[in-house]
């Protein structure tokens, strides 16, 4: 029997945030049969010791996001694939929404959900931040910029929210706007395929100089816009959680580059 989902989670020391992970994904409530499988890149903490008591194990030959997720995708078998990465948090119903979502629209080749950042963040990434949106999109400069205004207010009570939470709204307002405006994209914390489709397009790549996640979304949408069918779709109430150490300044200003360079 084919499953439905199988759920892979590339992994490398990641001991401090998968066992959450697993445990947001073992309690599951659906109808639909799934297994889950962690990917692992040669990690040294005991990321493997914590994930075999919740998944099947699998030792990547290589280290590498788009390799590892490459390599587990070839040794399983199921309708739909969900990428999830190590440090994101499912809600309760998250494969079940998918689930319906693949249901109603034959023609829905993927889908994904809106991330929320939780945890401490460093100031220091604000900066880039708004750099990025000079860059790229002007609606995300606009909120980022009344979050910075509103900070400088002498008796602001916006200071006793996380920065992260105007962080969120704007990440919000940008993939909506995408979706809105023709160019949906995904956050790679988590994506939602048909097998099908994911091998169709020839899986993830690895290019030295982008982002694994953003190339992917590239290439299906090229792929969406040549055979003139399929869709990508944000399902906006669909909302998981990720660490907010994906806002570290040096990982801001990698994403920077990458973007200038995209």
């Amino acid at each position: 029997m084919v499953l439905d989902f199988v759920v892979i989670i590339p992994t490398y020391n990641e001991a401090k945030n998968i066992k959450k992970t697993l445990q947001k994904v073992k309690n599951q409530k659906t109808n639909a049969t799934f297994e889950i499988v962690i990917v692992d890149g040669g990690s040294t903490d005991d990321t493997i010791k914590i994930a075999n008591k919740y998944a099947r194990v699998l030792i990547s030959p290589k280290k590498g996001k788009a390799i590892q997720l490459n390599y587990a995708a070839a040794q399983t078998t199921s309708k739909f694939i969900i990428f999830l990465d190590a440090d994101t948090a499912l809600p309760w119903n998250y494969i079940e929404r998918v689930k319906k979502a693949f249901e109603r629209d034959k023609d829905l080749w993927a889908c994904s959900g809106p991330i929320f950042y939780t945890g401490h963040v460093a100031n220091a990434y604000f900066t880039i931040t708004i750099l990025e949106a000079y860059i790229n999109f002007l609606q995300f400069f606009f909120f980022q910029s009344i979050w910075f205004l509103l900070q400088k207010l002498p008796e602001a009570h916006f200071k006793l929210f996380q920065p992260s939470f105007f962080y969120n709204i704007a990440m919000v307002v940008y993939y909506s706007l995408r979706q809105l405006l023709g160019s949906p994209d995904f956050s790679g914390s988590n994506i939602c395929i048909r097998r099908k489709i994911f091998e169709k397009i020839g899986g993830f790549r690895q290019p030295p100089h982008m982002g694994v996640d953003r190339l992917f979304c590239t290439i299906l949408r090229y792929y969406i816009r040549k055979e003139k069918r399929g869709k990508m779709k944000l399902i906006h109430s669909l909302v998981v959680e990720t660490d907010a150490r994906n806002l570290e300044l040096l990982r801001s200003l990698k994403r920077l580059k990458t973007y200038r360079e995209f």
